[in-house]
């Protein structure tokens, strides 16, 4: 389960540290939901609006999950088991990119396969294989044509 709310708030209640990501470009300016800076400065100074903010940020999300898609299916994998992931930012105001970043979660977890959502990454699958020596063996010694003989 996903949740928003402020920062303040997030201290105030009960969550648990564990529970909360930040996604402050302030406070946590390297997570993937973190716009930059700067964005949010032109739109407290009222240089861009709110509509070309949003269009903006939902543009560097999609960029950011075609690039990486792990880094999202991380937090939705985290957002599944356990207590419900909070995403926080220092905004106080109702219009919040944590609002939008929570929107584009749950549609990426709407979208992504079920096979996905319990795949671990090729690294860890290795890791995690009961004879990764026989998996590699069985690949070198019996190799896949690249596609079908012709008759």
């Amino acid at each position: 389960m996903l949740r928003v709310m402020s920062q303040r708030d997030a201290e105030r209640s009960a969550v648990p540290a564990a529970a909360v990501q930040s996604i402050s470009p302030y406070v946590n300016p390297a997570h993937v939901l973190a716009p930059p800076r700067r964005w949010l400065e032109q739109l407290v100074s009222g240089e861009i609006s709110w509509s070309f903010f949003r269009l903006r940020y939902k543009s560097l999300l999609r960029s950011r999950y075609a690039a990486e898609p792990e880094r999202f299916h991380a937090l939705l994998d985290a957002a599944a088991g356990g207590p419900a992931l909070v995403l926080t930012c220092h905004c106080l105001s109702d219009r919040c990119h944590r609002e939008l970043a929570l929107e584009f979660l749950e549609r990426v977890r709407v979208q992504r396969p079920a096979a996905a959502a319990r795949r671990l990454p090729p690294a860890q699958e290795w890791a995690h294989s009961p004879k990764p020596g026989l998996v590699l063996a069985t690949l070198i010694e019996h190799p896949q044509p690249a596609h079908a003989p012709h008759p």
